[in-house]
């Protein structure tokens, strides 16, 4: 069973990777690899406090996990990922949300 879900996680990166390729040959887009790093390596560092949370009442680990799964968009500010503009945006939206006064069409 474990080589069954391996050799089904390296076909998915795989097949992941050439659609990839083909459909940056049909459309280019310019990625910014470096921004998409920080994203991979926060997500990698959030996964390993994750599943390394153990013992102790089950309600008790499924609540911290989920309190780690919630700091993503932390770890994001502290490696600097978000860009001047956006977390101006993002400082603009409640009071954004509260002008929203009417009905919603």
């Amino acid at each position: 069973m474990i080589g069954a879900a391996f050799a089904v996680g390296a076909g998915q990166v795989t097949q992941a990777g050439f659609l990839g390729n083909f459909a940056q040959r049909a459309y280019r887009i310019p990625n910014e690899w470096a921004r998409v790093s920080k994203v991979v390596a926060v997500a990698l560092v959030l996964y390993g406090l994750i599943i390394t949370t153990s013992g102790g009442p089950e309600l008790g680990v499924l609540a911290l996990r989920v309190v780690l799964l919630a700091t993503f968009p932390l770890g994001l500010l502290a490696v600097g990922f978000f860009r001047p503009v956006e977390l101006s945006d993002l400082r603009r939206l409640p009071g954004m949300l509260g002008a929203r006064r009417g009905p919603v069409v």
